[in-house]
């Protein structure tokens, strides 16, 4: 009985524990996941800044420009003459030609040479003069590219960014408006279960939360929809949380700017487009004159010096000391050499022509951009005094539609409309206040357009705010 007692009462302790280990181990889990995750919410210039510093592209870019610059430097140094030195020793056994007498012995014997040379091009169609003006001119150029590459960069964020925000403030009414309709659902539900609210009424709240549920989900998922092009345009990890700061004012200062042609002036001067468009110029211009030049010879220099060392092995073989020798055997040389090209084929004709072409093209292409330039502009500035307009519009819709609800909610408290034509009502508000939002947004990023085409980069304009 003694035992059948310890048993049980190992078994009771051994059990209870348990219980307290589970219950420990749950406390814990609960404490931990209660804990919210940190999160550091990032404003529209964190996240510009974080996209120009993890940009692929703008890696690849600026390692492209420094190729760009490292055949700036080559190009300038072809100015300067080639010069190489050689050095040579061997070790000959058995008959072989006495340096000294020139009559075959057998022995062995061993020499060195020793030699500088030298050449440049006096003249060669002003090819390298050429060569230098298109390495220098496509370094600005890249430099220009990078400009470039950083205002589409910054472009995509901007618009990503505002789209998420939008998506945020939308969430949040369409919770707001859910929660109000469930509000709605409980009143009515007592007022049915007091005989005040028809059957019907009560269907049409319960009809009208559920579309609210939908569109909750809906805009949830709109929402994480824009924080994927978010992050595909910051090249931000998908295993790091990504949160933006949705503490803005929805406001905007409207500055309507009209002198189009200051504007377009501007951009056709400092834009990148427009400047890589007036390098291509250059650089086609350059490759056809030296293409012409070709035609023409080419004059070239050359210089040497040279001086060697003898020595015979064995015994009675007299060398003279190596000085002696270096200094007698010391040989120069100076050559001029002229290179006229009679026929190849008509490449260099055909060369010419393609240069030519070339150049014309890149002309065409400038008066093109030129053209394209002027039509974004004035599409720009049209846009944001467009968007102004709606803003201004959305804004007055949005008080009168306010006003409209709040007198639908009375009619309704009292009776005097259905459920159906309230929640007519409030979808009315939600498309007001969504429209205004959009409104907003759209004028914000249209302004920084025009700004952007005035000479401001992007990345400027969100530094002065």
């Amino acid at each position: 009985m003694n035992t059948v007692k310890k048993t049980f009462f190992i078994l009771l302790i051994m059990i209870l524990g348990g219980a307290f280990s589970v219950a420990g181990k749950g406390a814990d889990s609960v404490s931990c996941a209660g804990q919210p995750e940190m999160t550091v919410k990032m404003d529209l210039k964190e996240c510009v800044d974080y996209a120009m510093e993890h940009s692929y592209k703008m890696m690849i870019q600026q390692l492209a420009n420094d190729d760009r610059r490292l055949d700036e430097r080559d190009a300038y140094l072809s100015f300067l003459p080639s010069i190489s030195a050689s050095i040579g020793g061997q070790a000959s056994f058995g008959r072989n030609i006495d340096p000294e007498t020139n009559i075959y012995t057998t022995t062995t014997s061993f020499s060195n040479s020793y030699g500088v040379s030298g050449g440049m091009y006096v003249f060669n169609g002003f090819k390298t003069v050429n060569n230098y003006k298109i390495a220098k001119t496509a370094r600005a150029l890249g430099y220009e590219e990078t400009q470039q590459l950083k205002d589409e960069i910054a472009l995509a964020v901007i618009q990503a960014y505002y789209n998420v925000l939008y998506n945020e403030k939308m969430l949040a009414l369409t919770r707001s408006q859910l929660e109000a309709s469930q509000a709605n659902l409980e009143l009515v539900t007592r007022e049915y279960e007091l005989g005040r609210k028809s059957l019907a009424d009560k269907s049409d709240i319960e009809a009208e939360v559920a579309e609210y549920s939908f569109n909750l989900i809906r805009q949830r998922n709109a929402l994480e929809s824009s924080y994927i092009t978010l992050r595909e345009s910051m090249q931000y990890p998908y295993s790091e949380p990504l949160a933006i700061d949705t503490e803005t004012e929805d406001d905007a200062s409207l500055k309507l700017i009209a002198d189009k042609e200051s504007i377009v002036s501007t951009a056709k001067d400092r834009l990148p487009a427009a400047r890589i468009a007036e390098y291509n110029i250059r650089t086609a211009k350059a490759s056809f004159n030296s293409a012409k030049w070709s035609l023409l010879p080419s004059i070239s220099l050359s210089g040497g010096y040279s001086t060697g060392y003898n020595a015979l092995a064995g015994a009675g073989s007299a060398n003279s000391p190596f000085w002696t020798q270096m200094k007698n055997l010391q040989g120069q040389y100076v050559g001029l050499s002229i290179s006229i090209p009679v026929f190849n084929g008509l490449y260099q004709q055909s060369e010419i022509g393609r240069k030519r072409n070339a150049y014309r093209k890149a002309k065409w292409e400038y008066e093109s951009k030129m053209l394209e330039i002027e039509s974004e502009v004035t599409r720009a500035i049209a846009d944001m005094e467009g968007a102004a307009e709606e803003w201004l519009s959305a804004q007055k819709r949005l008080e009168a539609r306010e006003i409209s609800h709040r007198q639908s909610e009375k009619r309704f408290a009292n009776g005097m409309i259905s459920a159906l034509e309230l929640q007519t009502n409030t979808n009315l508000l939600l498309e007001a206040q969504a429209t205004l939002l959009n409104a907003l947004y759209q004028y914000n990023i249209k302004s920084m357009v025009v700004k952007y085409y005035s000479g401001i980069p992007y990345a400027d304009q969100l530094n002065q705010e």
